[in-house]
């Protein structure tokens, strides 16, 4: 190993590491290499050139650098080269470069960007780029940087949405996942009865009670499971909306920057519409209502959720016939739905503890205490009491399958049937939705290989009621939070009036011949 101790030797060790990852991502650079390394006392600021300082000519590198973080510095520095300058505004294409150099994951962090943006999964590179394998991780990096640089080539223009997109395929976090019996068995027994302790879970289904809590712990790591505490967002004043848009990417950003957005899913295909899932306060919903029509964009109220996970693969065959049983069978079940409900008390530390259990599904006395909030055991006994936060599991679907979203016109007495027989054809979350829309709203989770095979059969299963099915670019768990600055703790309600004004200011613009509209032939209270 050369040592670091004078330039000759941190010329020769970058020379190396320029070798060597030309080598490793089959590229050659395609920036000035420094004709000199030199070291120079100055501070080792965050952010992804720590350690650097600028220069045309030289790469000047801090002398407070201990021998690791040179290393790692040079490798990254190395890899840079091959980075195209035209991609320097999306600044967090260097996080393929800290990956790359083995820097320790705790530095990289501190240096790092989380971007959370409701169109894409979130991003945090170290998280997700860190646990790969070291050949893994060059499969990795060497497929983004060739479809990057390629693009590059042509002249494209590389958005920051584009590369979070390619950032996600390369990275694996499209790409079903395989579970364990008891992890497929626990999924389906939650999807049934989400109110059952760690313990009766066990019990019910024969395994160990450490089996199955290793079993919960992976899934709700992975996202496919959030709890075991949840928020009933009914009980603060709000409700779960589906947003139908048309195709405008001026429209998905805009409602990307709303506050009330929880995420946002897109086809493929952009000539179909995107579908938005809003939570927004009740008694907002008739100017939510007016400022979205007037948009082009449909607005439906979600009723009723159910989820089914289906083990094996779809057979166009049997499982058709399947699902054309069930929808002559008379399943029944009430769609229940809390639309009035009295909000309680509440102030910003009330939902900085709901917020903690969003994010992570669970909270404690000594968590809440740490996060400087007063009177914690009373507090969060009382948000329990009061329903706000309750003990069950929820099942989101997040990496089973390739996502294929289904419009079904039906009343709400065939939504039993209609979910029944989904989920005979794939692993299906189902949404009962009323409104501009009234229907079922389904994602479909299944291989790639089947999507096409799929979408056939439910024309041919559902023909007329059909309204839409396609396959969406992704599916992944929201990180949204509720927005504590806007609440008004002495009307006890969110001031989004402010929020919606903005979000009218962006979409109605691109829709001027709709500005007067009527909202259509739906009852003004439908969504109310």
């Amino acid at each position: 190993m050369i040592e670091l101790s004078d330039a000759d030797n941190l010329e020769k060790a970058f020379a190396l590491a320029i070798e060597k990852a030309s080598n490793e991502m089959d590229l050659s650079p395609v920036r000035p290499i420094p004709q000199k390394i030199v070291l120079e006392d100055f501070p080792i600021l965050n952010g992804y050139r720590a350690g650097v300082l600028a220069s045309k000519d030289k790469l000047i590198l801090s002398s407070r650098l201990n021998v690791k973080r040179l290393r790692s510095v040079i490798a990254r520095e190395a890899f840079n080269l091959l980075i195209p300058e035209n991609l320097d505004r999306l600044r967090v294409i260097y996080d393929l470069a800290w990956a790359y150099s083995g820097a320790e994951l705790s530095w990289w962090k501190e240096c790092s960007q989380v971007i959370w943006d409701p169109r894409f999964p979130l991003y945090n590179a170290p998280e997700v780029l860190s646990p790969l394998p070291r050949k893994r991780l060059v499969m990795v990096l060497r497929r983004m940087l060739h479809l990057l640089r390629g693009l590059n080539d042509v002249g494209r223009r590389v958005t920051l949405e584009e590369y979070l997109s390619i950032f996600s395929e390369a990275a694996g976090l499209l790409e079903p996942v395989r579970l364990s019996k008891v992890q497929i068995k626990v999924i389906e027994e939650l999807a049934r009865s989400p109110y059952l302790t760690q313990g009766e879970l066990a019990r019910k289904l024969g395994f160990s009670k450490s089996a199955v809590s290793k079993a919960l712990s992976k899934l709700t790591a992975l996202g496919i499971l959030s709890g075991p505490e949840n928020v009933v967002l009914e009980r603060i004043g709000l409700a779960g909306l589906l947003a139908i848009v048309p195709d405008s990417p001026i429209m998905e950003k805009a409602f990307a920057k709303f506050p009330f957005t929880y995420r946002i899913l897109r086809p493929i295909s952009r000539a179909l519409p995107s579908f938005i899932i809003l939570i927004f306060p009740n008694e907002g919903l008739t100017s939510l209502r007016l400022v979205l029509n007037s948009g082009r964009t449909k607005l439906a109220r979600m009723l009723r959720l159910t989820f089914t996970h289906k083990t094996t693969s779809f057979n166009p065959d049997s499982d058709v016939e399947k699902a054309l049983r069930l929808l002559s069978e008379g399943i029944e079940f009430k769609i229940r739905g809390e639309r009035e409900v009295v909000v309680p008390k509440l102030n910003r530390h009330d939902l900085m503890i709901v917020n903690r259990v969003l994010r992570k599904g669970r909270v404690s006395v000594s968590v809440v205490r740490a996060m400087g909030i007063p009177s914690a055991e009373s507090r969060l006994r009382r948000l329990r009491e009061l329903g706000v936060l309750r003990k069950f599991y929820t099942v989101g679907g997040y990496r089973l399958g390739r996502p294929i979203s289904v419009m079904i016109n039906s009343k709400q007495e065939d939504f039993p049937r209609i979910s029944a027989a989904l989920g005979a054809m794939s692993t299906s979350l189902s949404v009962y939705v009323e409104g501009d829309f009234s229907g079922v709203w389904g994602l479909l989770l299944t291989s790639d290989r089947d999507v096409l095979k799929l979408i056939q059969s439910l024309r041919l299963i559902f023909g007329n009621q059909l309204e839409n099915a396609a396959p969406l670019l992704d599916f992944s768990p929201s990180y949204w939070s509720i927005p504590i600055d806007l609440w008004d703790e002495r009307d006890n309600r969110f001031r989004y009036e402010a929020a919606l004004e903005e979000l009218a200011s962006q979409i109605l613009p691109y829709h001027p011949g709709d500005a007067g509209r009527p909202p259509g032939d739906q009852r003004p209270d439908e969504v109310d």
